[in-house]
């Protein structure tokens, strides 16, 4: 699968207003972010195709390192989990984008990052 792909399911999304009030004055689109995020793009996390773990990790998950690349690929690997993308828009606003699917269906968020 290459990477303009998507990698996973972000199921519903939710998009705050101060993020989409952000994006647009950095005149940069959210809908570009939730494509990046959902391509394996997570932006200052990394590249999905680049992150590397163990099978130790796979395993012990949060219990044996604490790197959110890793957490993204273990959770992609283990089909549950959390994935967490940082971008940073030209307006010097810091948005983040998390996809949660612990829960029966997967919901993702877009919103900066103070609204954590």
């Amino acid at each position: 699968m290459g990477r303009d792909h998507v990698r996973f399911d972000l199921g519903r999304l939710y998009v705050t207003t101060a993020a989409i009030r952000a994006c647009h004055r950095s005149g940069e689109d959210w809908k570009t972010l939730i494509r990046r995020h959902a391509t394996g793009d997570f932006g200052r996390i990394g590249r999905l195709d680049e992150i590397e773990v163990t099978n130790e990790e796979i395993q012990g998950g949060c219990f044996v390192t604490d790197d959110d690349a890793k957490f993204n690929k273990i959770g992609l690997l283990r089909g549950r989990g959390r994935i967490h993308s940082s971008y940073h828009t030209q307006g010097g606003d810091d948005i983040w984008v998390i996809t949660d699917s612990s829960g029966r269906q997967a919901e993702t968020t877009l919103m900066l990052a103070t609204e954590y």
